[in-house]
This record gives structure tokens, sequence and C-alpha cells, in this order.
């Protein structure tokens, strides 16, 4: 949803962007490649062949004079625990950033993720490239467990609960903060990312 906003917002603009996405329907969507990440579930890659491979599909990308390249991992970049077996999902996040390096990222949270949490994948981002964390984005119709049973259901956030979530993010960890959807979220993604490349 975030690569797809960032396509959406700056093609407006008039500017030429290229997506690197990592679900199986990306180039049904138009974006220029695609790395299938969900795949990882049932088919394990060679995290170095998968590093290569980034950086060739990056170099190739870069051959078509965009103004932007934007690429999105998935899931989380650190363990939740210690338990045994634990980190190795995060692995195929880890190798596909060391592939495609990003100058800046935008971090996508789930509302029931703690600060300490964020703050810990903040640091592992900042210090895995070169790339700056700019933006907190998280979703206005997030997934939320109906008490124990197990299940999953999409619930609307109300107007108050987005403004104080951003309200704790934004004061607990002083990075930007918005939801993604709106279109008041796509005019602060926009300001960010602009404020970021120094343009106005």
């Amino acid at each position: 949803t975030v690569q797809l906003t960032i396509r959406e917002v700056f093609k407006k603009c008039g500017y030429k962007v290229v997506n690197l996405g990592t679900e199986i329907e990306s180039e049904i969507q138009g974006l220029e490649s695609f790395y299938p990440m969900e795949i990882e579930q049932s088919i394990k890659f060679d995290k170095w062949e998968m590093i290569e491979y980034l950086q060739g599909e990056m170099r190739r990308l870069e051959l078509l004079n965009p103004d932007m390249i934007v690429v999105g991992a998935q899931s989380g970049v650190i363990p939740y625990s210690y338990s045994i077996g634990e980190p190795n999902y995060t692995l195929p996040s880890l190798a596909f950033l060391m592939g495609t390096l990003p100058q800046c990222y935008i971090l996508t949270f789930n509302i029931s993720d703690s600060i300490k949490y964020v703050k810990s994948t903040i640091q592992v981002l900042e210090n895995l490239g070169k790339g700056k964390v700019i933006l907190l984005v998280f979703s206005d119709n997030p997934k939320t467990q109906v008490g124990k049973s197990g299940i999953f259901v999409n619930k609307k956030l109300s107007e108050k609960e987005i403004a104080n979530i951003i309200k704790k993010f934004e004061t607990e960890i002083g990075i930007p903060t918005t939801e993604i959807i709106s279109e008041k979220g796509k005019k602060i993604l926009k300001k960010v990312i602009m404020s970021f490349y120094g343009k106005s």
C-alpha cells in the first residue's frame, strides 16, 4: 500500500517513478520489477543469490533513468523474541535491504507494536545501510484480534484514535507519523519525502 501510494502521489506530480515490489501480483499492478518475498514461506532462496539478484535489478532500474526507485520489504527486520527458529523469518527482509540499500526508509508499523520495538527496528535499519527513517506510517483499518479467539477482523480507527497514535509515536520517537490512506496522509507523505531530498 505504501509503495503504491508513493508511486501514485509522485507520478501525479510528473516524476518518473519505478518500483521493485515484493508481492507476487506486483507486475499485474504495473510495477517494473519484483522479488517474490511471499515465496520465501515455502521455497528458501540462498540469501547471497537473493542479494546479487536484487543488486542486478536495482542497476537495471537505474538504467531506466527514473527520478525515484521505490522498494519495499515485508515482515520485520528484528525478531520479536529469542525463541529458537524465531530469528530466521527476518533474514529475507535483511537480505532484501542489503540488496537494495535505500537512501531513506518509510517504516510501516502495527498499532500493537511497542515503542521499544519500533525504536529497535529504526536502529537496525539506520545501521544496516546509509538510509534514514524519515516517516512512520500505519493503517487506519488495522487487523484486531477478537478477544482470545484467534480471529482477526479489520477495525476502522476513529479520527481521535488516529490522532492519539500519531501524537504518541511522534512524541516518543520524534519522527513524523501518519496513517497512509487518506488525502491528508498522502500530503504528509509527499511533504516529508520532498523535504528529505531538498525539494519544495
